[in-house]
């Protein structure tokens, strides 16, 4: 178990920690679209973990989705890392089951403890990080990144955490 110490408190993270992040993201994803008018499944399938169809553009998405909640000890800025192997599987997937290539992005920021979700065009996201095969994708989650993403994405949404008192 990892440790990490905030205000005093010290917790342990679970041995399931990043099954249960990882699940969290995209059934986070599948219920803010269906929302949306989008049909939306979970699938077992190699490569993206849901399949969207927007009804009103007749249009479906592939959809690998990346789940980041830190903790305090890591800064905000680390990179969300895919595997160059992961990013063919992502691409024959899609094309074998004629979808748009889509990654859905789900972060939590330890800072201002908000919850933060992008839905970005997946070619889009390769270039603006100056993805080259065969080295691993890193998604960087700079400000100057954050405010490129915010110009292509499909989707971006900010839960703001309650102020204390």
């Amino acid at each position: 178990m990892e440790k990490n110490e905030n205000k005093n408190i010290v917790f342990e993270r679970s041995l399931r920690y990043k099954k249960s992040t990882g699940d969290f993201g995209e059934y986070f994803i599948m219920h803010w679209l269906n929302k949306r008018n989008f049909e939306v499944v979970l699938i077992d399938y190699v490569g993206i973990d849901l399949i969207a169809h927007n009804k009103n553009l007749n249009k479906s998405y592939g959809i690998s989705v990346k789940t980041r909640l830190r903790w305090t000890k890591e800064k905000e800025s680390n990179p969300i890392m895919v595997r160059t192997s992961q990013i063919k599987l992502i691409e024959q997937a899609c094309e074998y089951y004629s979808l748009i290539p889509t990654f859905g992005l789900v972060k939590d920021d330890n800072e201002s403890g908000n919850l933060e979700f992008w839905l970005l065009p997946y070619f889009e996201t390769l270039k603006i990080n100056n993805y080259k095969v065969p080295q691993r994708l890193a998604i960087k989650m700079t400000p100057k990144y954050i405010e490129q993403y915010k110009k292509i994405c499909l989707f971006h949404l900010i839960l703001k955490k309650e102020i204390e008192e």
